[in-house]
């Protein structure tokens, strides 16, 4: 998953300024979960029309029901969610920072998930770097220092392959595999059953060199513009 070329404004048909638009993602932003308004429940049904998308389900076990399902796991989860538009205003990415409890370092990635229909063009890598540089400059709700970042993947369900690559790029190191790990319903059939998952994790002194890569430099410059 190579950095992808941007392309530019200057001498570009309407229809390529079109596609630069739908894959250039926005900053990030934090979805305050104490609020309670319009703007949030717009957000939080985004969100979970991506998670709840049938090609995106398949990575995550016990899907939200609702919006209003969400808001109470993230939460009780102690969850800090992300969300991404491009430059259409579409929400194409979102995701959170799940914070261990007190006394403890596993700090994880969670319920990240990209657009089905701009998947394959790095998106997913951009957003990820975002989330991984907002999850080590930030502290966590009581003050703590995130000293390091997991994430778990189901392993074995259709494209799964592409968040170890995207990892792998941004600098984590795969840590170990545990089969029958996690139940999760199949699309097709409507049954439960068992899958693997694999472990990968960075640590932030890792991820502060990989922030001086030019490839990385360039992401993070495009996402706080």
């Amino acid at each position: 998953m190579g950095r992808p070329e941007l392309l530019g404004s200057s001498g570009l048909e309407s229809n390529d300024r079109e596609v630069d638009k739908r894959y250039t993602l926005l900053p990030l932003r934090k979805l305050d979960l104490a609020r309670d308004s319009r703007e949030l429940y717009q957000d939080l049904s985004a969100y979970y029309n991506l998670l709840t998308n049938p090609k995106n389900r398949i990575h995550y076990a016990n899907p939200p029901i609702d919006a209003s399902d969400l808001k109470q796991r993230l939460l009780h989860d102690r969850t800090h969610t992300y969300l991404s538009e491009n430059k259409l205003g579409s929400t194409v990415a979102g995701g959170g920072i799940n914070d261990a409890a007190e006394n403890e370092h596993d700090h994880f990635l969670v319920k990240v998930v990209i657009d089905p229909e701009l998947q394959g063009h790095g998106m997913g890598r951009r957003f990820i770097a975002g989330l991984v540089d907002k999850a080590f400059h930030e502290r966590t709700d009581d003050g703590r220092i995130r000293t390091k970042l997991d994430a778990a993947i189901i392993r074995d369900v259709p494209e799964w392959d592409r968040m170890p690559r995207a990892l792998r790029s941004l600098g984590f190191k795969f840590v170990h595999y545990l089969p029958n790990q996690i139940t999760i319903v199949d699309q097709e059939s409507g049954v439960e059953k068992t899958q693997p998952t694999e472990r990968w994790e960075i640590l932030r002194e890792d991820w502060m060199r990989m922030r001086r890569r030019i490839d990385i430099r360039d992401i993070l410059s495009q996402l706080q513009q």
